[in-house]
């Protein structure tokens, strides 16, 4: 898109052809005392446009699908699903909706007032310039639709529009404080938890990131304190403890969905990441239930 001139005259555009759906700390208490002034979900179409020069406010804003582009590093930057754009109050800023793109670039995004202006703590002051990084954009997505139903088409109950508030801040500034991960990593083990029973091994698990195996090791070393086959059976110790909580399964059917044909190894690799058998894991959640 080339290079962007943020003296550009301040422009909001929504357009006709935008819909969006948000909640005001006008309608819920719980937002406004959080320091959150404004939250929603927008599928942006052009001519949707936002030029900001000096905004009251910080932004966490983060892409679900389609395409649009974010001014960062004086140039227009594709924004596509798994991207988040943080911007902190008092920063110029740009985002808008691709003019080629035939459907919509669908985000979520929450603002923050800071402190002075009735606002809680700014969960971006560490940030002297905007921010573009890789998120899982679905939980805060997530959290943004339920509150909207709970607001605007619900009960609007004040306890569960609490709840939702309390949610909302806490995904959003777990989005604010990036973990230092680097990105190949978290996308890498996604795609695992996405398909534990897979055979991964050391050279698939490289060629996911274009990493060499070597490379794959240190970073794992580094960031997981674990190499990345104990990083594979962690992921696929803690899927099986869910499908065992479940109690819709067998011991022998988790163990197929990890990746186990044999039962038996699966329950001792299970016990070496768990601490206890399956059947014992199985065991104790029933007595918690009960």
């Amino acid at each position: 898109m080339g290079n962007i001139n943020l003296n550009l005259r301040e422009t909001h555009i929504i357009g006709t052809r935008t819909t969006e759906r948000m909640v005001s700390s006008r309608l819920c208490s719980g937002l406004a005392r959080r320091g959150i002034y404004l939250a929603g979900v927008s599928e942006a179409r052009a001519p949707f446009t936002f030029i900001r020069h000096d905004p009251l406010f910080c932004q966490i804003l983060v892409c679900l699908s389609g395409t649009g582009f974010l001014a960062a590093g004086g140039e227009w930057l594709r924004c596509e699903p798994g991207t988040a754009y943080l911007t902190p109050a008092g920063v110029p800023h740009a985002y808008k909706a691709s003019p080629e793109s035939r459907g919509s670039w669908e985000i979520a995004w929450v603002l923050y007032l800071p402190q002075g202006f009735g606002g809680g703590s700014d969960p971006l002051r560490h940030l002297a310039a905007p921010l573009v990084t890789d998120v899982n954009p679905e939980p805060l997505a997530g959290v943004i639709r339920g509150l909207y139903a709970e607001a605007m088409n619900g009960a609007a109950d004040s306890v569960v529009l609490e709840e939702w508030s309390s949610l909302l801040d806490a995904q959003a500034r777990r989005i604010a404080q990036p973990s230092g991960e680097d990105t190949r990593l978290r996308r890498l083990w996604a795609a695992v938890a996405a398909n534990p029973a897979h055979g991964w091994t050391i050279d698939s698990l490289a060629e996911q990131t274009s990493l060499s195996g070597e490379q794959l090791r240190r970073l794992c070393a580094r960031d997981l304190r674990r190499t990345p086959m104990q990083q594979i059976a962690f992921l696929r110790m803690r899927h099986a403890a869910s499908l065992l909580a479940s109690d819709f399964y067998s011991v022998e059917a988790v163990a197929r969905k990890v990746g186990y044909e044999n039962p038996f190894a699966f329950s001792t690799a299970f016990k070496r990441v768990m601490g206890v058998s399956p059947s014992g894991y199985r065991k104790e959640r029933r007595g918690n239930l009960g």
